[in-house]
Formats: C-alpha cells, sequence, structure tokens
C-alpha cells in the first residue's frame, strides 16, 4: 500500500499515466499526482484490474480490451474528485476521492471485512444489515443547512455505481461540479433490510428515510456516543479503503482529473 501513490508523486511523467488495477490503484495515483511538486499533472488511463472498478465502468470501459482500444483512440474526460479536509490546513490532512466517501456502516464493513476473511466475501449489503448500529451526527451542508440525528449511514459519491456496482447515487455525474450525498436516517431492522435490498436498482433513494442532496461541499461532525466509536483516524470509508478521518469536510474540486474514456 502506497507505493502507486509514491510513483504517481515522483515519477517523471510523460504523455499520460496508466494504471492497472481497482479503484484502491486509481485512489493512490490521483492523491500522489495530486500533491506533486511540479504540480505536474497528466491524462490517466485506468485498465480494469480489481475487484472494485467503479470510476473505469463509469467511463465506459469494462474489460482489458476496451481499456486498450480506448488507449489507443486518446479520447479524454476531465472529471471531478472529492477533496476530504480536517479542521487544519497542513498538506497530511487533505486526501481525495475519485468514487466515494461513507461514514457508518460503509466504515464499520470495512472494519469486519478487514477482520474476517469470511467476511469479505459476503455482499456488502448484508454486511451493512449485519453492522447495523446508529450513528450520531451533525452534517453541515455549503448553505449553511445543518441536519442532525442519528443515522444508518452518509455517504458521498461522484459517479453512480459502488465498487460492488450497486447504482447507490443514480443520478450522479462525474462532471457536474456537484456531489451526491445520501443521508440514510436510522429505521427499524426489518425497513433497513428492505431500503437495502432496493438499492441494486437504485430505489432506496425514494424511501422516507432516505435523503438525496446534491452539494459542492458539506462538512460531518459525530456527535453524541460516535465521537468515541467514529472519531479520528480510520473512521471513514474511502473509495473501499478505512483511509479517511472524522470529523471532515468533504469538497467537490471540479475537473481536476482528466481520464481515458472508452467509445
Amino acid at each position: 500500500p502506497g507505493h502507486a501513490k509514491e510513483l504517481a508523486r515522483t515519477l517523471d511523467l510523460k504523455d499520460a499515466l496508466c494504471a492497472l488495477g481497482g479503484t484502491g490503484t486509481v485512489h493512490e495515483i490521483v492523491n500522489g499526482m495530486m500533491v506533486r511538486v511540479d504540480g505536474r499533472r497528466v491524462p490517466l488511463a485506468i485498465i480494469p484490474g480489481g475487484t472494485n472498478n467503479a470510476l473505469a465502468w463509469d467511463m465506459r470501459i469494462r474489460s482489458v480490451e476496451q481499456a486498450c482500444q480506448a488507449l489507443i483512440s486518446g479520447t479524454t474526460r476531465e472529471i471531478d474528485i472529492l477533496r476530504m479536509t480536517r479542521a487544519d490546513s497542513s498538506s497530511e490532512s487533505v486526501s481525495y476521492s475519485i468514487n466515494m466517501v461513507g461514514w457508518g456502516l460503509p466504515s464499520n464493513t470495512l472494519k469486519l471485512a478487514n477482520r474476517s476473511q469470511i467476511m469479505a466475501k459476503v455482499n456488502s449489503n448484508m454486511g451493512q444489515i449485519l453492522l447495523r448500529e446508529n450513528h450520531e451526527a451533525r452534517v453541515t451542508f455549503d448553505d449553511g443547512t445543518v441536519k442532525e440525528g442519528s443515522l444508518v449511514m452518509v455517504q458521498a459519491q461522484l459517479n453512480t455505481m459502488t465498487g460492488d456496482m450497486t447504482p447507490f447515487c443514480p443520478s450522479a455525474k462525474c462532471d457536474d461540479g456537484l456531489l451526491d450525498l445520501v443521508l440514510f436516517w436510522s429505521t427499524s431492522l426489518a425497513n433497513s433490510i428492505s431500503i437495502l435490498s432496493k438499492a441494486d436498482k437504485g430505489e432506496h433513494i425514494d424511501q422516507q428515510v432516505v435523503e438525496l442532496h446534491q452539494l459542492k461541499s458539506f462538512t460531518l461532525t459525530p456527535v453524541g456516543k460516535s465521537k468515541t466509536e467514529l472519531m479520528g483516524e480510520s473512521s471513514t470509508n474511502m473509495d473501499g479503503e478505512l483511509v479517511g478521518w472524522a470529523p471532515f469536510t468533504l469538497t467537490c474540486v471540479p475537473k481536476a482529473l482528466t481520464v481515458v474514456v472508452g467509445r
């Protein structure tokens, strides 16, 4: 872990940078390229080779063959990325996401998966059901609106799909300058199961305890018992890895990344 980030930060970049891997590899490369001392950024080509290929999928690259064809054609697209910051502004306190940022059950699912090889093979929706807990947070929108209470999960995305190809944010567009934020408020276990079962078709968004907002930025602050349970380092899921923290501010950075796309 971290090798791809270091290469993207230090390599003598030429015309483009090619990533062979999944969302985790792309996450590292983007984080390395965004902090280069020389500020140089080149188009990123993705050859999908991971268990999670959400960004490649949205770029119409679903196979190695399609990736090679895209490289030959050289068609590119400018897309947004997400920037996570802490209360301070030091460079070590900034991280970037190219797919999703999740707090609450997305965090706890990863914690259990990291501890158990068996759990890692379980469908992510079922993992969230098994880990169902209430998490207290205050979410402040960029217009000053404040939402506070008990939540199953908070998840922001730039593109439609999560890593398991679930359309969790079905209306998301990765180049509109906005992030899609889902607030899933606490409810009964039976209702949670019902709602999560609808996510495979993107129908969870229509449920009463689920809110979808399109924003430029928001701030999440754990409150109540969550100040000890889901706060600090390794408390937030970023692109399928427990590398985020809380509290945090998440901001959409418009068209910060150029990606080679398929037809």
